[in-house]
């Protein structure tokens, strides 16, 4: 089985929410790293023991499903799904688009399968260039909220597919339930990644009776797997350094400002030379660009800062009781939204309904914030005469524009500059 490429970990990395330049220099095993520690968090791997016999712990209860207990959906998601449900309609994405989404479908399709009494499964792409082949032994109870799914495993391909046909006739012969399931070459390498990572948790003692045909066979186990929260985002993707070698940051564009590069003068030339390509999009539509502070709120003016718009106001268009629990169980009544972009440039969707600005970013690390014009008049008839100025799109209802967090409840936005970029959010 092949490993995991140097671009196909950049894309993992940036399906999960950190986000590196492709021209990045970083090393391998930086790069590598980094993907562990995600895949770790993802799976709150901090919170498990260090090592787990599945001859000792409980099993998890019989009739409890797994189908969506084996992967998580974050807050955005839960809304969107929300969403889809109020509109009479359901929510649906696009598989192989994502594929870190798309590992969580395979999870769960994993736990449909546990559900309805199947004892394997086969993962593979829909060329059956590769395949990999998984044997469930029992379900452990981690604790209340964590199953754990114990199972032998093999990767196979066109060279190995004959024994791997054999072992599925004789899964067959005890269980005829056939559970495939589809997915792409880079879902499966990640897959096994997380298999061969959850692998070292099983104790080197722990050896249950392997089927004549598996003697290629591991053991692994699998748990929920959850996208990462903001707070463990902001740790991945702050103090990258450098925004190609990762090396110490010492100097900005100086053109735009928005990257930093190792060096200082002449001496960051080389990085921000290589790194040019990937940057001069950004560079060019911030260049010159005149930049504004923001000030936003979750509350109405005059209200502490941390206080959640209720729900109960008078304008439910734009907070519903969905919002108000969202920003609840993000925790956002006891301090400020949580900043997963450091001093990163960052896009953010400015909305103007009656009264405020609603701001957000692409993952909605902040959702519900606003912008109120008694909070700074200047500023706030700025971004109307620019919403609604020569640059209106949308119906002059929304733009997108290039902003830094610049404080706990502040944003630098660049006002005049539309971002030259393909936008889909």
């Amino acid at each position: 089985m092949e490993r995991i490429t140097r671009p196909e970990t950049l894309e993992i990395l940036s399906c999960m929410g950190i986000e590196l330049p492709r021209t990045t220099r970083l090393p391998d095993d930086v790069l590598d790293k980094r993907l562990r520690d995600a895949l770790n968090y993802s799976q709150h791997k901090s919170g498990l023991p260090p090592s787990l016999d599945p001859e000792r712990l409980p099993r998890w209860p019989q009739g409890r499903p797994l189908f969506k207990m084996l992967r998580k959906v974050d807050l955005a998601e839960v809304r969107e799904i929300e969403n889809a449900e109020r509109a009479g309609g359901v929510y649906e994405r696009e598989l192989f688009q994502d594929v870190f989404w798309d590992l969580g479908q395979t999870m769960m399709a994993i736990g449909k399968a546990l559900d309805s009494g199947r004892t394997w499964c086969v993962v593979q792409d829909s060329e059956q260039t590769l395949a990999v082949l998984l044997r469930f032994l029992c379900v452990v109870c981690v604790d209340s909220d964590t199953p754990g799914v114990v199972l032998t495993y093999w990767a196979i391909n066109n060279e190995t597919g004959a024994e791997g046909a054999d072992w599925i006739c004789m899964q067959m012969r005890r269980d005829v339930g056939v559970t495939e399931i589809k997915a792409t070459v880079l879902e499966m390498k990640l897959l096994l990644k997380v298999l061969a990572m959850n692998a070292r948790l099983l104790p080197p003692e722990y050896k249950p009776p392997k089927d004549p045909l598996e003697k290629h066979f591991k053991l692994s186990v699998l748990f929920p797997l959850a996208p990462l929260s903001f707070d463990v985002l902001g740790k991945l993707n702050s103090d990258v350094g450098c925004a190609l070698c990762g090396k110490r940051q010492a100097s900005r564009c100086s053109q735009c400002h928005s990257v930093s590069y190792c060096g200082a003068g002449t001496s960051s030339l080389p990085c921000q030379k290589a790194d040019w390509p990937s940057h001069k999009q950004t560079c060019r539509s911030l260049k010159g660009g005149h930049w504004v502070t923001i000030p936003f709120r979750m509350s109405f003016p005059g209200e502490p800062n941390n206080t959640i718009l209720s729900y109960h106001s008078d304008i439910p268009t734009i907070l519903d009781e969905f919002n108000y629990t969202l920003r609840k169980a993000l925790g956002a009544e006891n301090g400020p939204p949580p900043n997963i972009h450091g001093e990163k440039t960052f896009l953010v969707k400015l909305q103007a309904p009656e009264g405020a600005f609603l701001i957000y970013d692409r993952r909605k690390s902040f959702h519900s914030v606003f912008f109120w014009r008694e909070d700074d008049p200047t500023i706030y008839d700025q971004c109307i005469a620019e919403i609604r100025g020569p640059r209106i799109v949308y119906g002059g209802r929304k733009m997108y524009r290039w902003a830094r967090r610049t404080g706990d409840f502040q944003l630098s936005v660049c006002l005049d500059r539309e971002p030259n970029t393909v936008i889909k959010w």
